[in-house]
């Protein structure tokens, strides 16, 4: 009797083991799925990277809504405090619009260029704004800082988990998780700042430390699948052996 006990102790701790690794499963499952839009949000505002050509624009229509034809433009480019970077440049033209190629500046902020076209006896002007660098929208700045909390709090749940567990496979998941957590919220921080940064030497920074960031990543998903796997052949060599025990059944006593 007190073997059949037993063997329904363990298998009842062998469903709620297997609970407990099915919810953790789902709860990161969730959170990678959800990690994508952090970044989603996007500005419909035109953008540059930092030293990068600039390749603007310019659509031109005559009064009836037909391309220009014999027509010159030439576009002035302004800073971001509106002093003048690029005066009075001939734009190219082509079968269906001009351009100009800018040379590229380290300077971050919203650009603006003004073309001016002329077929010699119509004149017209254009204006639009662009930007250097990745301009964050308020909802995903919001979107960022909420994130961040958020995988801080779980990190801290999960190193909580880490001494309340004893089962080895939870306690040092729980803590590898806590970590991979942490190193999520790490990149996000240097995404963000690497965006924001003026020069060059800054960005080189944040996009080491992004790339530390995703070593980390092989690095602890590697450790936790060897954990896995050695825990699932440990758990199948145990599950072999309660079924020899199951088929040799409770000894008789003659007494």
């Amino acid at each position: 009797m007190k073997m059949k006990n037993k063997l329904l102790k363990n298998k009842g701790l062998e469903r709620f083991s297997s609970t407990k690794t099915l919810w953790v499963m789902v709860l990161v499952g969730v959170i990678f799925l959800c990690l994508p839009s952090i970044n989603a949000q996007t500005d419909d505002k035109i953008s540059y990277e930092p030293n990068e050509t600039m390749h603007l624009v310019l659509i031109c229509k005559d009064t009836n809504s037909n391309l220009c034809e014999g027509t010159d433009c030439t576009i002035d480019v302004y800073y971001p405090n509106m002093t003048l970077y690029q005066q009075n440049k001939p734009m190219i033209h082509n079968s269906t619009n001009f351009y100009y190629d800018c040379p590229g500046v380290y300077l971050l902020g919203n650009y603006h260029a003004m073309a001016n076209c002329s077929d010699g006896t119509t004149a017209g002007v254009t204006e639009w704004d662009f930007y250097v660098g990745r301009p964050s929208t308020e909802s995903q700045s919001n979107m960022t800082i909420l994130a961040i909390i958020l995988l801080f709090a779980l990190a801290t749940l999960l190193f909580l988990g880490f001494f309340k567990t004893e089962k080895f496979i939870f306690k040092w998941s729980f803590f590898l998780f806590s970590l991979l957590f942490i190193v999520i919220s790490l990149n996000i921080v240097s995404i963000a700042l690497f965006n924001e940064a003026g020069t060059s030497t800054i960005r080189s920074i944040f996009d080491t430390l992004g790339a530390i960031c995703y070593y980390m990543y092989w690095f602890i998903g590697g450790i936790l699948l060897i954990i896995w796997i050695l825990t699932t052949i440990a758990s199948l060599a145990d599950r072999k052996h309660m079924q020899q025990a199951r088929a040799i059944g409770e000894p008789i006593n003659f007494s």
